[in-house]
């Protein structure tokens, strides 16, 4: 019996390694290479757009459990990925964290919000963020008039302009 079983995997082990390809040289296998396409640009344009909705998402869901390493993750991309199209989102995403971070950290957070102005001074979102930042000078009359002029002036028009002018009456 052992003959047998013997004899059946020594046939099976030849005719497996008659089947096989031939071994490759190391210069074929970098020509092969070399001759692989990449995706279109379109497709990698719309995989990186997903990477980074998937990394905000990731983002919105860590400030609930770990704001510091939402936060920390955050800054990294920014060093990383200066000239990146969505810079202003997380910029967003890091002052409006930094705002729900505990203990608060208001020097930070007005810093954090000032980048993302500087970034983009039309965006709505600053007038949002700046608005919050007046909430938490609620203690400091003087400081809070003086974000409401700025959302006031620099964000006419908006809902929280309105509110801004009304907190100043």
């Amino acid at each position: 019996m052992k003959t047998i079983v013997s004899i059946i995997a020594v046939v099976i082990l030849w005719t497996s390694a008659m089947a096989a390809a031939p071994p490759r040289r190391t210069k074929e296998t970098l020509e092969d290479f070399e001759t692989v396409k990449r995706p279109p640009l379109e497709l990698q344009q719309r995989e990186r757009a997903r990477t980074f909705e998937l990394l905000l998402i990731r983002w919105e869901e860590l400030r609930l459990e770990a704001s510091d390493k939402a936060i920390q993750e955050m800054e990294a991309f920014v060093k990383e990925h200066p000239d990146s199209p969505q810079i202003a989102d997380v910029l967003y995403a890091i002052a409006d964290a930094t705002m729900t971070n505990r203990p608060l950290n208001l020097t930070k957070a007005t810093a954090c919000t000032e980048d993302f102005i500087r970034m983009r001074p039309d965006d709505e979102r600053g007038a949002e963020l700046l608005w919050t930042l007046a909430h938490y000078h609620h203690g400091n009359g003087k400081s809070q008039q003086v974000i409401y002029r700025r959302i006031a002036a620099d964000y006419t028009g908006t809902f929280y302009a309105t509110m801004a002018e009304g907190g100043l009456r």
